[in-house]
C-alpha cells in the first residue's frame, strides 16, 4: 500500500529495569509521493522520538517527545527555514497514582500534551491538559471498570506577534464503561 516503490523504515529500540523504568527511542523514515496525478510531489518525512515511564508504589508517569522533519523536493511551504523544510514536534506528560481497597482500585489521572502540527503556521500550537480517573472492580467478584476524563484544549497562539492564548470549542468530555466476560 505504499504510495510510490521506495521503502519506509522504522525502528524503536527499549530497555528497562523490570516494571520499575523503561525508555525507548525510535524514529521513521518514509520517502512519500503526494497529490494527484500529473501534479505528484516527492516528500521525505522524517520522525524522532523518546519515551520514558516510571512506576513505583502504585504511581506512574510517561514523559515523551517527538519531532518531525517533512523535506520537500519541489515545494518550500516555510520560506524562514533554510533547508526548505517543514517541523513538528510534540511531547506528553501522564501521571497517575493506583489506590488499592477492597474489591476495588481507583486511579486518578493527569495529562499535559503540547503540539505544534507544522512549522509553516505560527498560531497552530495546542496544549491539552487532561484529568480523569479508572476505577476497576475485582477481576474475581466484579470484572467491571469505568473510565472518565475531561480535556481542556488550549490553541497557545502566535506570541511574538501578539496573537495570545485562545481557548478553542474543543473540550471534550470521554467517558467508558467496559465489562469483562
Amino acid at each position: 500500500g505504499n504510495d510510490n516503490k521506495l521503502p519506509a523504515g522504522y525502528v524503536r529500540v527499549g530497555s528497562g529495569f523490570g516494571d520499575l523504568f523503561k525508555v525507548g527511542v525510535g524514529g521513521r523514515f518514509n520517502p512519500r509521493t503526494v497529490g494527484t496525478l500529473p501534479n505528484l510531489y516527492d516528500e521525505n518525512d522524517a520522525v524522532a522520538f523518546v519515551d520514558a515511564a516510571v512506576s513505583v508504589a502504585g504511581f506512574n508517569a510517561v514523559l515523551e517527545a517527538e519531532g518531525r522533519q517533512t523535506s520537500f523536493t519541489t515545494l518550500v511551504p516555510d520560506p524562514s527555514n533554510p533547508a526548505g523544510a517543514e517541523l513538528a514536534d510534540g511531547a506528553a506528560l501522564w501521571a497517575s497514582y493506583t489506590v488499592k481497597l477492597p474489591q476495588l482500585a481507583i486511579t486518578p489521572a493527569y495529562r499535559i500534551s503540547f503540539y505544534d502540527p507544522s512549522s509553516s503556521f505560527a498560531t497552530d500550537q495546542l496544549l491539552e491538559n487532561t484529568i480523569g480517573a479508572r476505577i476497576d472492580g475485582d477481576a474475581g467478584t466484579m470484572p467491571l471498570s469505568f473510565i472518565v476524563d475531561y480535556t481542556f484544549m488550549t490553541e497557545i497562539g502566535d506570541l511574538q506577534n501578539n496573537v495570545g492564548v485562545r481557548d478553542i470549542a474543543d473540550n471534550r468530555l470521554t467517558a467508558l464503561f467496559q465489562i469483562e466476560l
